[in-house]
């Protein structure tokens, strides 16, 4: 049995694109919860266990489903596709829901409807960057003809610098100058 390749440029991008993606995405989503729950830290602490759930839970589906057994190309492609359309709504539905949980102006909105919004706000988002991971990782073990084991090693370090690189960006950049949906619109692009 011969030596793994090193993924190919497409495929380093994908995975790349995934980390820059979910990292932005969550520092604006976590801007919007801050302005909803007006600054609450708890509120924080729930965005980012809901945000793990999800994400874990669109993991395990991922996996479940099989999802880019057949064609990890084109499925990492589509979900790609999908989470950026996914972001601009989710953004809405935060800034939405402000209205809903919110009864009285002035009033902080509690632990359980915060726990509540995060839910029902993050899941789509969070869902398809978990699913999206497992996808690459079997696009990585596919295209390097790698074990699976080096296959996800490999997801997790360009994932990472990805990551990086949006939160970097994310901090010199995009907060400094634009709004949220601005900032999805590019992420989306």
């Amino acid at each position: 049995m011969g030596h793994a390749q090193w993924p190919a440029p497409a495929v380093k991008t994908a995975l790349a694109l995934i980390g820059f993606s979910a990292v932005i995405g969550q520092i604006v989503l976590m801007r919007e919860l801050i302005v909803v729950f007006n600054g609450n830290e708890m509120s924080l602490g729930i965005l980012l266990a809901t945000w793990l759930f999800w994400t874990a839970a669109g993991s395990s589906l991922g996996s479940l489903l099989r999802l880019g057994e057949r064609n990890p190309r084109n499925t990492t492609a589509a979900l790609e596709c999908f989470l950026a359309a996914c972001l601009p709504p989710t953004i809405w539905a935060l800034r939405v829901s402000k209205s809903y949980l919110q009864t009285v102006p002035g009033e902080l909105v509690g632990p359980l409807p915060m726990l509540l919004a995060s839910l029902g706000c993050l899941c789509l988002f969070c869902a398809i960057s978990g699913a999206l991971f497992v996808v690459v990782a079997r696009m990585v073990e596919f295209e390097c003809k790698a074990s699976l084991r080096i296959a996800a090693s490999s997801a997790y370090l360009f994932e990472a610098a990805g990551s990086a690189l949006g939160g970097i960006v994310a901090s010199i950049v995009f907060l400094r100058f634009l709004e949220a949906f601005q900032i999805a619109a590019i992420v989306a692009l």
